[in-house]
């Protein structure tokens, strides 16, 4: 069987040396991985002093996170613990704050964190998951195309190859993009920088691949590696998805089995390393994608 990464649903990487890239202005440069992941340079400060570390900008996740080393670098107290779900069961997690993250011209203070094991964030070469509890309350664009993040600036919003503005909305600190398919049909998908596959959930009774057109012969079983372990996911073929202006065909999907009563709203998640760029507008309350 094929392996298959989906690291939106909590696939987290390694640690490595820190070589912080460029922030100019409101501009800062970051790295994509092999995967597509974006890295981003983040200053830690902390009871022992600041230290710049390599976090995972993960849009799809709701609350940030930092290895031990991380914790013991800078000295960032426990003040609580909290079960972290994942694609393959809850764990349970300490959190402890932070006394102040720092990307570029953008900085958040005593901000709670989930602390992770040094070993599981091997992989992907990070110490940590900057998520929308830092990124939400700005507007900034993510330029696949030039490998920055932009602050404040409403990139592709009056570009022929723009989508036009999409809704969001927030959802137990996730955020939530409507799509709509045509005939009063409306997609809720998870705007995901760190998923590398088109991730469709399937929900008792209210299924999105009720909503999309799925080819039923063209389907198969893949292998999903996360976290906490590995399981069997069926996968699809999506023959039209709708992005605003953009229209996708015939994109490989996971189909993910969310019957439990406290899943996550949502249809599924979103790559966002399809398109050009991506502008977040949380204030406002839209999304705006270029190809």
């Amino acid at each position: 069987m094929i392996r298959l990464r989906v690291c939106a649903l909590a696939l987290l990487g390694t640690l490595a040396a820190v070589t912080p890239a460029a922030a100019v202005g409101d501009a800062v440069a970051f790295k994509l991985d092999g995967h597509d992941n974006i890295l981003v340079p983040i200053a830690v400060a902390g009871r022992n002093g600041s230290a710049t570390f390599w976090f995972l900008l993960d849009t799809g996740s709701n609350r940030s996170s930092v290895s031990e080393d991380v914790v013991a670098r800078v000295g960032a107290p426990i003040v609580a613990r909290t079960t972290v779900v994942t694609g393959t069961g809850n764990i349970l997690r300490p959190v402890v704050s932070i006394g102040s993250l720092t990307l570029g011209s953008k900085r958040a203070d005593e901000l709670p964190a989930i602390v992770q094991p040094a070993a599981a964030l091997r992989d992907l070469h990070i110490d940590g998951i900057l998520a929308q509890d830092f990124l939400a309350r700005w507007t900034y664009t993510l330029d696949f195309r030039h490998k920055r993040l932009l602050w404040d600036v409403l990139s592709g919003e009056d570009d022929a190859d723009a989508s036009g503005p999409l809704k969001l909305h927030e959802s137990e600190g996730r955020l939530l993009v409507d799509l709509p398919q045509g005939s009063d049909r409306i997609v809720q998908l998870v705007p995901d920088s760190a998923a590398t596959s088109l991730v469709i959930f399937d929900r008792a009774g209210t299924s999105a691949r009720a909503r999309l057109a799925l080819h039923p012969a063209r389907t198969g079983m893949r292998r999903l590696t996360t976290m906490t372990g590995d399981t069997l996911v069926q996968t699809a073929i999506v023959d039209r998805l709708q992005v605003g202006t953009h229209l996708l065909r015939d994109q490989l999907a996971v189909i993910v089995n969310r019957h439990e009563r406290d899943a996550p709203e949502g249809d599924g998640l979103l790559p966002l390393s399809w398109f050009q760029s991506v502008t977040f507008n949380g204030p406002d309350g839209y999304l705006v994608v270029r190809r």
